[in-house]
């Protein structure tokens, strides 16, 4: 039983895993230009990717509780909501690379682009 629920609730994510795969497979197959767009895009395709791991993790972690300690599904749901951030963060940042002509962010801006991540 715990099986079906875990993959009748996995069908978004398994949507979001196909769409990623062809991202980053059109992603590798085209050459890139050294920007920091570009840098940007990867690290958050590798966030994203990240993401939607624990999010299948936590998927797991809740359709058989009784089989997972909960301290283990605790510290995956704390890891998803982390990734959450992360994936917000560099959305953000490949906007606003790509809004300012590809200049590079200075300490003083990253702090303050971070500032929410480390609060939250």
């Amino acid at each position: 039983m715990t099986e079906f629920l875990f993959f009748n609730n996995i069908r978004f994510q398994i949507a979001a895993a196909a769409v990623l795969i062809i991202i980053v497979v059109d992603y590798i197959r085209n050459p890139h230009l050294k920007l920091m767009s570009t840098k940007c895009f990867r690290a958050m395709l590798v966030s994203v990717a990240c993401n939607l791991a624990l999010d299948i993790t936590t998927v797991y972690t809740i359709t058989h509780m009784d089989t997972v300690p909960a301290a283990v599904n605790r510290v995956c749901h704390q890891l998803f909501f982390a990734s959450i951030l992360l994936v917000m963060l560099f959305i953000y940042m490949y906007a606003m690379i790509l809004s300012h002509n590809q200049k590079r962010l200075t300490k003083k801006q990253l702090a303050v682009v971070a500032l929410p991540l480390a609060v939250s």
